[in-house]
């Protein structure tokens, strides 16, 4: 459009009522697997290009996905002209809110170490406040950490469960099109979503009975399920799923902890992937076998039988045998066979 109209334009601003789209955007193809990697490259690829949030209620293209008929969108706005702010100065357009990564999750490599590191953030920020009473002991108490992991497991929530936690907050069930759909989750005096009823056992603990949903590939996820497997002595798959579910109910549980054990420097080091020998480039002719039954072996006979069923070749590369031994073969074969008929 900038070549044909010969102007020169600062930005290209295009608007998407996905906020997965954005995610992907503003993340870059590395973090993703090939599928949506080629893609967010190529898009990636426009000079300029300025990726905006808008509502699907105020999505021109939505009219259609929603069973507009044509009638209906004739004398649509939406349709003919976009939002309202569209065509208005920019500081009327919504503002654009973008949810960005929490570093204290990719800041530190071990689970342990963030716990800690949050549970004496947490006890700094009560004492600076007065909400406690000062310890004398720097050590960290069982409640501190377990505060910590609350605090961090909300958090996790939060980011990416915050439409589930509204509904639930209200009293109302999650979407159907929701991943915690099959959970029957709920809300806890902590604000933190937890599994429904699904162990009746009385004799086990609350938490065993109403695990906390984290998904799986999230970074804090990730360091939990590292934990685990370390604490089982560098398990298999099945060992530290176990262990994991144990405390929380991770979604797509086997995938993330089978992306965390490849991440496991020492279990890459004790099972080492074979390198393969790279194919080489393939030759310009080809060899190719064809046998059929002929009446006889006359030059005619054989290249009319081999168009029919190869087609038109442009070379043929030949080894101008005799056939000597293969007649002789054939004719102790057909001895054999007399010598059969006659016994």
């Amino acid at each position: 459009c900038s070549a044909a109209l010969d102007v020169a334009f600062a930005a290209h601003r295009f608007w998407t009522d996905s906020t997965v789209v954005l995610n992907w955007l503003n993340t870059g193809p590395k973090a993703w697997k090939t599928f949506v990697a080629h893609r967010v490259a190529e898009i990636q690829l426009i000079k300029c290009a300025v990726w905006q949030h808008v509502s699907g209620r105020e999505n021109p293209v939505d009219l259609i996905s929603r069973g507009a008929l044509p009638h209906q969108i004739i004398d649509n706005q939406l349709w003919k002209f976009g939002p309202a702010w569209l065509s208005e100065v920019r500081e009327n357009c919504p503002e654009q809110r973008i949810s960005e990564p929490n570093e204290v999750f990719t800041r530190y490599g071990s689970y342990q170490k963030l716990v800690k590191v949050v549970s004496y953030c947490i006890r700094f920020i009560r004492n600076a406040r007065g909400l406690q009473k000062r310890a004398d002991n720097i050590t960290l108490t069982v409640n501190d950490i377990s505060g910590a992991k609350k605090r961090l497991e909300k958090l996790v929530q939060t980011e990416l469960f915050s439409s589930d936690l509204q509904r639930l907050s209200k009293g109302s069930a999650v979407a159907r099109s929701s991943s915690l759909k099959m959970f029957n989750p709920f809300i806890d005096n902590d604000g933190i979503i937890r599994v429904g009823e699904r162990l009746r056992q009385p004799d086990l603990p609350y938490d065993v009975k109403h695990q906390i949903v984290l998904p799986g590939f999230h970074p804090f996820t990730q360091l939990f399920i590292v934990d685990k497997h370390r604490k089982r002595v560098h398990g298999g798959i099945s060992s530290t799923l176990s262990a994991v579910r144990d405390e929380i109910c991770t979604i797509n549980g086997k995938r993330a902890v089978r992306k965390a054990i490849w991440s496991c420097f020492r279990c890459c080091r004790a099972n080492p992937q074979p390198i393969t020998q790279s194919e080489g480039q393939l030759s310009k002719d080809t060899k190719a076998v064809h046998l059929e039954l002929v009446g006889d072996l006359n030059t005619a006979h054989s290249k009319y039988s081999f168009d029919s069923s190869i087609g038109f070749v442009k070379a043929i590369i030949r080894g101008n045998g005799n056939y000597i031994s293969k007649n002789r073969r054939m004719h102790d074969l057909a001895a054999v066979g007399s010598t059969i008929r006659r016994s």
